[in-house]
């Protein structure tokens, strides 16, 4: 065997040592980097600089209880958004937030979050002397913002949300969204339910797409709900008393090529109406059919039809 076959053969035996040991140095200290990570994210200071970095961003005072990391999974525990200026109380809070990037897209430069979770979400939505909403500030902010590149988001998830505005209340919200995208590229999927003061079931669900060209198509319904809940969900606190009375609704919408059409049904049961010193229940059904033409600004009825008690039945149609 010459010299130069010797060389040969040792460097073939010494490459897969080399190969091995380079992955253990590899594996080690990315395994460093994430614990080191992992430690400073749970440190107090870290919070604080998300606090400052979401304030900066939003311009809406943020605070935060604390971070964590567990696996590839960001968790945000107590976030609070302040109203800003003369408005009181708290715009936003949520005991928690999971974000869970996918991080070897994140490491090509794309914007790809494979989940991200909020549980017990709370939003108020108040009114100053001068009529503006505490909302107002931040949808302009974020409305001047440049486009940038597409993120996409596979799952969003909220459990036990509620909203409050002036009195109207929405409790026990629960949201579903997937592939969503924020430029058009896919397709998204959405489902949204809730419940009344009374227990009764809201849903809302359906399809969208963003892009140059939006679709949408939703549906909601509401079976069965009480008229009495309902009315203190909108913060009807006093007045006349709505009794048993039950109603059920169903609407679908749909937006294509800049034309939105919708569809609908409204029933309600022993409805009590007061004429006077008389009293009487009222049951009826609405149905209707319709377009909107936003490019052209034109509305179209294509179908109407009331009917009370069984003995008025209207009909009509129009644009």
């Amino acid at each position: 065997m010459t010299e130069k076959e010797r060389t040969r053969k040792g460097l073939k035996r010494l490459l897969p040592r080399v190969l091995i040991v380079s992955g253990v140095v590899l594996c080690l200290s990315l395994a460093s980097v994430y614990l080191a990570t992992a430690i400073y994210v749970r440190t107090p200071s870290a919070a604080r600089q998300a606090e400052q970095i979401l304030t900066d961003y939003l311009h809406y005072p943020v605070t935060i209880t604390s971070l964590g990391l567990t696996g590839g999974t960001l968790s945000i525990r107590g976030l609070r958004i302040k109203s800003p200026g003369e408005f009181k109380g708290e715009f936003l809070s949520t005991r928690s937030i999971a974000i869970t990037p996918d991080w070897f897209a994140f490491l090509r430069g794309r914007n790809i979050f494979r989940e991200i979770a909020l549980r017990e979400l709370s939003v108020t939505i108040s009114r100053n002397r001068r009529g503006e909403l505490n909302v107002d500030q931040l949808i302009r902010d974020l409305s001047r913002q440049k486009g940038g590149d597409e993120t996409f988001i596979q799952r969003l998830v909220i459990r036990q949300a509620g909203i409050t505005m002036e009195g109207f209340q929405l409790q026990n919200l629960a949201f579903n969204l997937r592939d969503f995208s924020t430029k058009g590229t896919t397709g998204a999927r959405f489902l949204l339910t809730c419940k009344d003061v009374d227990g009764d079931i809201l849903r809302l669900e359906g399809t969208g797409r963003l892009g140059a060209v939006p679709s949408l198509e939703m549906a909601f319904s509401a079976p069965s709900v009480s008229l009495q809940a309902l009315a203190q969900s909108f913060g009807r606190k006093a007045g006349r008393d709505l009794g048993s009375s039950k109603g059920s609704v169903s609407l679908a919408i749909r937006l294509h090529e800049r034309i939105v059409a919708a569809q609908g049904k409204f029933r309600v049961d022993h409805l009590p109406l007061a004429i006077q010193n008389y009293k009487f229940p009222v049951s009826g059904e609405l149905d209707f059919g319709g377009r909107y033409d936003i490019s052209g600004d034109q509305a179209f009825l294509d179908a109407c039809s009331l009917r009370l008690n069984g003995i008025v039945d209207i009909q009509g149609s129009g644009t």
